[in-house]
């Protein structure tokens, strides 16, 4: 019976994806099978999916009880353990969400069945994707279930047997917590995998030509020419090339002079427009494979979208990629774990205060105001920042305004410590915004030494542009943009001298040893900065 209908959802005129696959197998346009292991090791792909899955899985998903105003994490329902703890035996919450968001990324469907006892939901079992097809039959919706000897499915509501044959297992969808990707069916997901199977063709297949081109170490690095007549036969021509790739091959021997004797010349092979446009494709492919994730940049990606901070990147990270996972995922939760009867007074919601956290500076303005505004109480900024109450912080009054009821010097708790543990997290946070904005300046030095054909007129031209930025960063925390100004002085200086100490060909290396020790200077800018803002 069950197999009858399995079978009854494809047709010649609309066959299902698991039989298309079968028929026509994985293989792209490239000619490389797109399985869902070669997919993951092309790092964007992996990259894609680790932040997405893994921001759905370490965010919290808590049940809410509606109040007369607001409301509360309903902690003591059992679907609430179920996403906040332990969804099975053998998963925490975090690992089961990521599972089923990496499914939901690549396959187009994200399930895992609900045990219930009593109605009451009491564990998720994931379902894996080749082994579970979602399919209408009579106007309902089923999950049906093969390959799979988890003898738990057979416990879904409705006793061992009833939806069992052998091993294949007939769920209805309301047993079922289902997170679909885009659909065009309305109740399953289309397969990433499959619309994107010539683009990550693509992508992996150059990955492999690369790396067989340094394996095979087609083309070399200089050419020698001797004069005719010089090796007498191919045995001296041998010995010679070992003699010499052994004398300047490998890390040890980098930079080491060559002696050429009796009219031999070398020729050094630069990159050539061939080269440069193979790099360029391989940039493009990681940005189109960004692009089937809805993401906007992408590691490695310099002309990409620029944010003034990382609240609003990951801001436009949230509304334009994450937040429909995340509506996905609590209304399929509203949906299936909670029971009728209190649809109306609870449901699930996403807390992504976390992945929208700002600067230390930022966020105790923003407290201050929200005292002063009577938003927060005092006692709630504290404990948005990991600090204890104190006695009378409960009560919502504006400090700058209030009168009476002034605490006494002995009222006042001993607060020294937190407020040194308050100024030692904002200079963290200065030193860790410093060290990344060294870190691309650094890049930016190190990569034009290499490519830019005037370093000099680079250096002058760019100086001016990145001093706005880091000034501008630098007033963010408070500081003086004098600040940026004298320590792009500095930098320009140093590098205009070393370029003009060192041939062309040893600018990189020159370079590269002077950036190397600018990360020092991200505790002289969080110092002059903070000395700044006293």
């Amino acid at each position: 019976m069950i197999r009858k209908l399995f079978n009854a959802s494809s047709s010649l005129s609309q066959p299902t994806q698991w039989l298309v696959d079968w028929i026509r197998g994985t293989e792209s346009d490239s000619g490389v099978d797109v399985t869902i292991e070669n997919a993951l090791g092309y790092a964007p792909v992996w990259y894609a999916v680790s932040k997405i899955a893994g921001h759905v899985g370490q965010l919290s998903l808590n049940l809410h009880r509606k109040l007369d105003r607001g409301s509360e994490h309903a902690d003591t329902h059992p679907a609430y353990r179920l996403m906040k703890a332990r969804p099975n035996e053998f998963q925490t919450a975090i690992s089961f969400k990521e599972q089923l968001m990496m499914h939901a990324l690549l396959t187009g469907n994200g399930r895992a069945a609900i045990v219930r006892k009593g109605g009451v939901p009491v564990e998720l079992i994931p379902l894996v994707p080749n082994c579970t097809h979602t399919c209408l039959v009579e106007g309902k919706k089923w999950h049906i279930v093969t390959c799979s000897d988890d003898d738990r499915c057979a416990w879904v509501e409705g006793g061992p047997t009833k939806f069992r044959d052998g091993k294949v297992y007939k769920i209805p969808d309301e047993d079922v917590l289902h997170i679909p990707g885009l659909s065009y069916d309305g109740y399953a997901g289309k397969s990433l995998l499959t619309i994107a199977r010539n683009s990550f063709g693509l992508g992996i297949a150059a990955r492999k030509a690369s790396s067989r081109s340094f394996k095979n170490g087609s083309r070399p690095g200089v050419i020698i020419e001797s004069p005719k007549g010089m090796f007498r036969d191919d045995e001296d021509a041998k010995q010679f090339i070992t003699q010499f790739n052994d004398f300047h091959s490998g890390l040890d021997n980098a930079g080491r002079a060559a002696l050429m004797r009796e009219g031999m010349s070398v020729t050094t092979l630069q990159m050539s427009a061939a080269d440069a446009q193979w790099i360029e494709q391989r940039r493009f492919e990681r940005q189109e494979a960004a692009l089937f994730f809805l993401l906007e940049s992408i590691l490695g990606d310099d002309s990409s979208v620029s944010y003034n901070s990382l609240e609003q990147k990951n801001l436009a990270y949230l509304s334009n990629c994450l937040n429909k996972w995340l509506v996905k995922w609590e209304q399929e939760c509203d949906q299936k774990l909670i029971s009728d009867r209190n649809q109306r007074s609870h449901f699930f919601k996403f807390d992504v205060d976390e992945l929208l956290r700002s600067d230390a500076r930022t966020k105790m303005e923003t407290l201050s105001a929200g005292i002063a505004a009577r938003i927060y109480s005092p006692n709630e900024a504290r404990l948005k920042l990991s600090m204890n109450p104190y006695e009378g912080g409960d009560e919502y009054a504006n400090p700058a305004i209030t009168p009476g009821n002034a605490l006494t010097t002995e009222d006042v708790p001993d607060e020294s410590d937190d407020i040194a543990e308050v100024q030692d997290s904002n200079r963290l946070a200065i030193v860790a915004r410093m060290k990344h904005l060294i870190g691309v300046e650094s890049k930016r030095a190190s990569d034009s030494a290499k490519r830019h054909p005037d370093f000099n007129n680079w250096v002058n031209a760019w100086y001016p542009k990145w001093q706005k930025t880091l000034a501008k960063a630098v007033a963010e925390f408070g500081g003086d943009q004098q600040v940026a100004s004298e320590y792009c002085a500095k930098n320009k200086s140093q590098l205009l001298d070393v370029a003009g100490t060192v041939t062309k060909e040893g600018l990189p290396d020159a370079v590269e040893e002077v950036v190397n020790n600018w990360t020092n200077k991200a505790e002289w800018l969080a110092d002059s900065i903070l000395n700044e803002g006293n």
